[in-house]
């Protein structure tokens, strides 16, 4: 029980640098489908419309964000 609390601490670590990597590659994700110059804010409409779409294309990915869902 000595080292209790530091286990605590290392699984609150864990538990937040996954969360970091999820939130990174769905970022990522959505970064890539915006189109560079012209016609974002119809392309940002159309990803905020299509998120759960988008949110299943990043899980499918294969770098294994399957633990989200």
């Amino acid at each position: 029980m000595m080292f209790g609390h530091l286990g605590c601490q290392i699984n609150e670590f864990v538990k937040r640098a996954r969360a970091a990597k999820v939130h990174a590659h769905i970022i990522s994700h959505l970064k890539k489908e915006m189109p560079a110059l012209m016609g974002k804010a119809k392309a940002q409409q159309k990803l905020l419309d299509s998120l759960d779409d988008h949110f299943a294309k990043v899980v499918a990915h294969p770098i294994g964000l399957t633990c989200i869902v």
